[in-house]
């Protein structure tokens, strides 16, 4: 059955295969239990009949495979989407394997030949548009240019100028998809690593983190070499400027934070862990004695309190947004069990887990039975 062999591939290339079939969303893999059932809706009615369509939304890609209006497959790469979390190099990765990936996954479930369709770019925020099997190079000095101011804006958090000289880079239409050419491939390459280069450079001079920086160069530049060629060059030109925007204005931000600030950053970020006061002290460089009255005094509570409340909202979020059970959430948010979590999250909202999600999907229920 090609239900097996989806699995397979499924779990190879770290990817959750949805279907949708007659409007309703389908997991054909051992699908990753958080999703946007919205978002996966939208992109599923957003995607063209005989393409390859891979959607673009805020935090990453859905490839969608259209053989009908009302029957699609829908490929997402594997993530923690509890998290939410924007990851630029996983990105790249799918970008890459889009439309490879969909002819395969096309002959599995069809058990027949892919066609020979073209992979279709849509940004959710913006038109569509159908990316060309070649295109010549064109304006490489003015791609130059943009991209030096490009850097200087990204070293000042400039967003607006950023953006605007990114699409003016893409605009240069220098190199489009890659070519059989090895040459060409190259040149991709060397184009997208040289920009990573100056990016560094940049980061390096206003004072960010030699080793962060290094890091990310080496990172990225990892990314760049592994592949066998650059399909949608646009797109990785615009996941590895963003990382380095939103690398460094994280960076700037922690600077400014007091250290209560800093302590509420931390713990959000480890709300997975059970984090101790030895170990916040070590990694903020705050002598453990003075962590409690410091956070007491901006936020009231002790650091244990704020934790447990933050865990309890992070639970909120997961109830509302996937079928993890109970015990499950439990244990991902490290409480010590079941009953625990249970009575911890009665104590701050009034209701259980499970009251919640009911009370939370009545809305939901409500607006379908008004549209029928």
């Amino acid at each position: 059955m090609f239900e097996e062999r989806l699995n397979l591939l499924a779990s190879a290339f770290a990817i959750d295969i949805f279907k949708y079939d007659q409007g309703k969303l389908v997991k054909l893999s051992a699908a990753q239990k958080f999703f946007n059932q919205s978002l996966m809706t939208q992109a599923a009615k957003s995607s063209a009949l005989n393409t390859f369509t891979l959607v673009k939304y805020q935090l990453g890609y859905i490839l969608v495979i259209a053989f009908s209006d009302q029957e699609k497959l829908l490929l997402l790469p594997q993530v923690d989407s509890a998290e939410y979390d924007h990851n630029s190099f996983a990105d790249l990765n799918f970008l890459t394997q889009a439309l490879s990936l969909g002819k395969l996954v096309y002959s599995i479930y069809k058990e027949a030949a892919a066609p020979d369709w073209e992979l279709a770019i849509n940004d959710l925020n913006k038109s569509k548009e159908i990316v060309k099997q070649s295109a010549p190079i064109k304006d490489l000095n003015s791609f130059h240019a943009y991209s030096i101011v490009m850097t200087e804006a990204l070293c000042v958090l400039d967003q607006t100028s950023f953006q605007k000289n990114v699409q003016l880079m893409k605009a240069c239409n220098i190199l489009g998809e890659a070519l059989k050419s090895n040459n060409f491939i190259r040149g991709e390459k060397d184009i997208l690593i040289g920009l990573v280069e100056q990016m560094t450079n940049g980061l390096e001079k206003i004072g960010f983190p030699i080793e962060k920086a290094v890091l990310l160069q080496i990172n990225a530049n990892q990314k760049i070499e592994m592949q066998a060629n650059i399909i949608n060059f646009d797109y990785w030109l615009d996941e590895l400027t963003q990382l380095f925007f939103v690398e460094l204005k994280k960076y700037r931000q922690s600077q400014f934070l007091s250290k209560a600030e800093k302590i509420s950053a931390y713990i959000n970020a480890h709300l997975r862990e059970n984090t101790k006061l030895k170990t916040i002290s070590e990694n903020l460089n705050i002598p453990e004695q003075s962590l409690n009255i410091i956070f007491k005094n901006k936020y009231g509570q002790t650091i244990k309190q704020y934790a447990i409340a933050q865990k309890i909202e992070k639970a909120k979020t997961i109830l509302d947004r996937s079928e993890l059970k109970v015990k499950d959430i439990a244990n991902y948010l490290y409480f010590i069990d079941e009953s625990y979590f249970i009575s911890t999250f009665k104590k701050l909202t009034g209701i259980t887990p499970l009251e919640y999600r009911l009370k939370a999907s009545q809305p939901h229920e409500t607006n379908k039975s008004k549209n029928n």
